[in-house]
């Protein structure tokens, strides 16, 4: 049976956001959508100040960890941390009711 680890990590963004962080904002959101394709992503949040992210990450290993946020082109620009955390629970999202009608 495969353990899987909960990470929360926290990205500081810089107090500017120039142009070379700007430009890379689309590449930032193709990987992320590509890590919860994966499930290695299981929520990403903006603060409302635009002054953190913060990501749950699942995997396999500290090690795991520190490979996808090396996955991420902004990752480098930001100052990070993160912690083990015991879980995660979300809301299931809706589905719209289905009619026959």
């Amino acid at each position: 049976m495969e353990t899987r680890l909960l990470f929360m990590v926290e990205f500081i963004l810089p107090q500017h956001l120039d142009e070379s962080f700007t430009k890379r904002l689309p590449e930032q959101r193709v990987v992320v959508d590509e890590l919860f394709e994966d499930n290695r992503i299981l929520s990403y949040t903006l603060s409302l100040e635009h002054k953190r992210i913060w990501m749950i990450v699942s995997t396999e290993s500290e090690n795991e960890l520190q490979q996808i946020i090396g996955l991420l082109p902004l990752s480098k620009k930001m100052e990070k941390d993160y912690c083990l955390i015991t879980f995660h629970i979300t809301k299931p999202s809706e589905l719209p009711e289905f009619s026959l009608n």
